[in-house]
């Protein structure tokens, strides 16, 4: 019976070791988790230094942030003083509120943050980095691109102005950006002035807008009165309902237009114009085409039947 009992005892004292080893072992491998932020997370005052707890590099987030939130889930808000820019192997605007979900290594949801990639401003969607990497992924929905952790090691200093490449070379003034509506623009009743505000001709929609939706992320809705056509170099149809995406000097995921190539008609996908540009490219899926941006700065009157060519002939 005693012997029992010490076998017993024995057994129960391994076990206790066994479990305090894997109990040790646990809590150094637990990393910070949003689903469960700890004390010390939560008494973090500056952003900065909550991101390497995450795994994350201190420079992702300029050095002009007033405050942020973060919630129990790990949705966060972080408020800048104002929007800026940031110039890293890409330049990088920052919004002046910037959203997102906190998770160990990764920032997924973000909105706030654009990057400039040739001529075209991206939204980031998403910010990744494998612990020990020396990279850091930024996603653009399905698309995705490393740079070097290196270059986010130190806060960077966000400017009102986007500076062209190196230093002394001439900056750009700030920009109207969709992310970031000012108030004189969101008073814009005729979506035609709008345009302009944003390096774009007037005369890209025509005459028959009965009204327009712009959301903060860029993302438009314009009505016409009725569906309709417009003959540039090329005959153009415009549904009643044309719906996209707003930056500066582009418009993207465009639907509801319309332009006859030939004898067939194909949909046209983006527009972009460079600023100071002579003409405004048009997109249709990979290919594109440049007009003259002269045709474009007028409004032209939308016709509800097509025109074969010149004036006198005969109407479709």
């Amino acid at each position: 019976m005693a012997s029992s009992t010490t076998q017993f005892s024995l057994y129960l004292l391994l076990l206790t070791l066994f479990s305090a080893t894997q109990s040790t072992q646990s809590l150094r491998d637990l990393k910070p988790n949003p689903s469960r932020p700890s004390t010390s997370l939560q008494s973090i005052t500056d952003v900065h230094d909550l991101l390497p707890k995450y795994g994350l590099p201190r420079g992702l987030l300029p050095d002009n942030v007033r405050s942020y939130t973060l919630s129990d889930d790990g949705t966060f808000e972080i408020y800048l003083e104002s929007p800026c820019y940031v110039h890293f192997d890409e330049l990088v605007y920052y919004n002046n509120t910037i959203k997102g979900k906190l998770s160990f290594g990764s920032v997924s949801d973000v909105s706030g943050i654009q990057a400039k990639k040739l001529f075209i401003w991206v939204s980031v969607t998403r910010i990744h980095m494998d612990e020990g990497s020396d990279s850091v992924e930024f996603y653009v929905g399905d698309l995705s691109e490393k740079l070097p952790a290196k270059q986010f090691e130190d806060v960077p200093v966000c400017k009102t102005k986007a500076c062209r490449g190196g230093a002394g070379i001439e900056s750009i003034d700030l920009k109207p950006n969709p992310s970031r509506p000012f108030t004189s623009l969101q008073s814009i009743t005729d979506v035609h002035d709008l345009l302009p505000k944003y390096g774009l001709p007037r005369g890209l929609l025509p005459d028959n807008v009965r009204s327009y939706t712009l959301s903060d992320d860029g993302t438009f809705e314009i009505y016409l009165e009725s569906p309709c056509y417009v003959h540039f170099d090329q005959l153009v149809y415009y549904n009643k309902d044309i719906k996209g995406k707003l930056s500066f000097g582009s418009v993207s995921d465009v639907s509801g237009i319309q332009a006859k190539k030939l004898f067939i008609w194909v949909s046209v996908t983006g527009m972009h114009m460079d600023e100071g540009s002579d003409s405004v490219e048009f997109y249709v899926g990979a290919l594109s085409e440049k007009l003259p941006a002269k045709q474009f700065e007028d409004v032209p009157v939308c016709k509800t039947k097509a025109c074969r060519g010149g004036a006198g002939i005969d109407s479709m």
